[in-house]
């Protein structure tokens, strides 16, 4: 009896550390442990480097908007101007260095379009011409070849006073359009602008450029034209036209991309001249 006591006891304990093994979960291996937190540790040292570059990306599109509105903040500068009729490019806001003061001379006094005005000139002066004019100066090949030496003489002489009068005193002549949108007012500053420029430094100055170019242009015809618009009444005369010249070119100026604008709108029929970069529409 004790031995079959002893195993019936031996064989209770098993299957009760059988059911206490199945009723209790079995401890994971302290091996699957460590795997398990370095996956885990590893996952999440995948993760943390995205953060960074996701709010770089944030970052860099929200400081695109501020960008754009930074840049459009920025005062609108308005450029310079060239002669539109002879000069078909814009001119850089900076002062002009002496090459660029001739080159511009060069372009506005003996460039293609300076060789056609005379000639217009001309036609229309002998289509009309002054009653004291000799026959010489009036009618044939001849009268042409003078009259359109004197026009071009004059409007040669207009510009070589300018270029060498503006160098020698440092005179920036070039024609800055009026900010306005009021028409009154671009007409005055247009005007203006024939009596007082700039500077080369940008300041405000009396335009004795254009003061000594018209002069010289109306004191030229002194040395070929004939009796009596040979004399100092007649170079007096051609001097205010020459001056009204500079300021019919600066309404012009100011005036010509409405001109162009119209004229495009309306279909006319208008000659085009190749657009200078200054010539944009103005925003309202």
């Amino acid at each position: 009896m004790t031995k079959a006591t002893a195993i019936l006891a031996f064989v209770g304990m098993g299957i009760c550390a059988a059911a206490a093994g199945q009723s209790s979960p079995a401890a994971p291996p302290a091996g699957n442990s460590t795997s398990q937190s370095s996956n885990q540790s590893s996952s999440q040292g995948t993760k943390t480097p995205a953060q960074p570059g996701q709010s770089n990306s944030k970052a860099a599109s929200q400081s695109k908007p501020q960008t754009q509105t930074s840049s459009q903040a920025q005062p609108r500068h308005i450029p310079l101007a060239g002669d539109p009729f002879f000069a078909p490019v814009a001119i850089s806001l900076g002062p002009q260095s002496l090459k660029e003061r001739f080159e511009d001379y060069a372009v506005v006094t003996f460039g293609p379009r300076a060789l056609v005005g005379p000639a217009f000139s001309s036609l229309i002066l002998m289509a009309h011409p002054p009653k004291d004019y000799p026959h010489y100066w009036r009618d044939g090949g001849g009268a042409f070849g003078r009259n359109y030496g004197a026009f071009l003489a004059r409007a040669s002489s207009l510009q070589a006073g300018r270029f060498f009068t503006g160098t020698a005193l440092h005179e920036d002549f070039r024609y800055r359009p009026s900010p306005s949108h009021n028409f009154i007012v671009r007409g005055a500053h247009a005007i203006a602008f024939t009596v007082v420029d700039r500077s080369a430094l940008g300041e405000s100055r009396l335009a004795l450029a254009n003061f000594a170019g018209a002069a010289a242009g109306g004191f030229v015809g002194r040395l070929y034209l004939p009796a009596p618009y040979n004399s100092l009444h007649y170079a007096g005369i051609h001097t205010a036209e020459m001056f009204g010249t500079l300021a019919g070119q600066n309404l012009l100026r100011e005036f010509a991309p409405d001109i162009d604008a119209l004229t495009r709108k309306l279909h006319l029929p208008f000659p085009r001249i190749p657009v200078p970069g200054w010539w944009v529409p103005r925003k309202n």
